[in-house]
């Protein structure tokens, strides 16, 4: 009988794996690699397939890797670190600056500024992670990391960051509202016969209401 060949993992398959592996979430993995989470989840399905063994352990708010989980995240990291670097090196793209912010600030504040960094800075190419987790930016291979934070919030011990403006919030509405007939609004005890609306966001694989 010939003997069985082991199957030759793909590269994109391996990316998507180990995004997932270093999240331990099949959303932030794709949030990193701008691609779906459904895209995600059908190339860990491909490569247990392959593989013939689970890769993750999923819980109902978590996932784990699995022994044969550990042992291919650890052998992909170092390929594919191994890879980049010597690709960077042929192809000159070294000069590279790895940028996350949330995903507001990411469209509204940092897209419209790129143009202007470009002119400056022609020989460096910009990579922006939107994401409103938490970096780790050794982990996450990344260069900056720009967030909103309260007065008092504990940043992380390795954080020599500064602060780039500070912002104030106030509520605000439209004059018709105000002037509501049946409902004007003249103290906040006024907002109960309104309908409230909830913006939910996630962060650091937690649901926020807001």
């Amino acid at each position: 009988m010939a003997e069985r060949r082991p199957p030759r993992l793909s590269l994109d398959l391996l990316r998507g794996f180990r995004a997932a592996a270093r999240q331990l979430s099949f959303t932030r993995a794709a949030q990193e690699l701008f691609v779906t989470q459904s895209a995600i989840s059908r190339e860990i399905k491909t490569l247990e397939a392959q593989i013939g063994q689970p890769l993750f352990q999923r819980g109902s708010r978590a996932l784990e890797l699995t022994r044969a989980g550990e042992e291919l995240y650890r052998a992909a990291d170092e390929a594919l670190t191994l890879v980049d670097g010597v690709t960077e090196r042929l192809t000159g793209a070294a000069n590279t600056l790895s940028v996350t912010t949330t995903s507001g600030l990411a469209s509204m504040w940092l897209a419209p500024r790129l143009p202007r960094f470009n002119r400056v800075h022609p020989g460096i190419d910009v990579h922006i992670v939107a994401s409103n987790d938490r970096p780790d930016l050794d982990r996450d291979r990344l260069d900056v990391a720009i967030r909103f934070a309260n007065a008092g919030d504990d940043l992380p011990a390795s954080s020599d960051g500064e602060l780039l403006f500070g912002c104030e919030s106030f509520p605000v509405c439209s004059p018709a509202l105000a002037r509501h007939p049946a409902h004007p609004l003249r103290t906040p005890a006024d907002l109960a016969h309104h309908v409230r609306l909830d913006y939910e966001t996630t962060r650091d694989g937690r649901r926020l209401s807001e």
